[in-house]
């Protein structure tokens, strides 16, 4: 019931590492599609973009300020640079790089969901829930709307174990946003949806 996430867009199967320019992050916090960013794909055993730093720091210092230099034709200083990995990167910074494009309402709908308090929300839980799901940012406008209990059920086993911080709240939040569904609408779907994965791994 899940969909095969290509590796580069898989937290799972890749590192996901986004090198970017902190100042412009705060200067276009109103128009975050803008925010000029490299990304590098590299496999999960690899904890740096290149094998020859020990560090992520270092690597921005030398061939990450190259890189960007030569991408946007822009003199990076030294130190000038960030970079974090997509579980760690808040997606109201970037505009989402899927293969399966946002239209500009729910893209729309993930900047302004966002926007506040949610900064536990990763890049990496989006391409889950987009590309491994197909559950689009405010594509509910009903409970009817929302995918069958069971396959939100197979999105919670996903993250059994390692969601102390209540992804599915944040998923049907997110789908759901700008509608009528309430807070207490989402509580009591998210319990059907514990019940079902139970049920589930009883059945197993």
């Amino acid at each position: 019931m899940m969909n095969d996430i290509p590796k580069e867009f898989d937290v799972r199967q890749s590192r996901i590492f986004f090198i970017y320019d902190p100042l412009q992050l705060q200067e276009q916090l109103n128009s975050p599609g803008r925010n000029k960013y490299i990304k590098i794909i590299t496999p999960q055993s690899q904890p740096c973009p290149s094998l020859k730093y020990e560090s992520i720091e270092e690597y921005l210092d030398v061939e990450g300020a190259q890189a960007w230099d030569l991408q946007f034709g822009v003199n990076s200083r030294l130190g000038e640079l960030n970079g974090a990995e997509a579980d760690l990167i808040n997606p109201k910074y970037f505009e989402y790089d899927g293969p399966t494009k946002l239209s500009q309402q729910e893209q729309s709908a993930v900047y302004e969901w966002l926007d506040g308090w949610r900064s536990d929300f990763s890049m990496g839980m989006l391409y889950d829930m987009v590309e491994g799901f197909g559950f689009k940012p405010g594509s509910c406008n009903t409970l009817a709307d929302f995918p069958p209990v069971e396959k939100l059920a197979k999105y919670y086993e996903r993250y059994v174990g390692e969601d102390p911080r209540g992804t599915l709240d944040y998923v049907l939040s997110l789908m759901s946003y700008g509608s009528d569904i309430s807070s207490e609408d989402i509580s009591i779907l998210i319990q059907k949806v514990r019940e079902s994965y139970k049920q589930a791994k009883r059945s197993n």
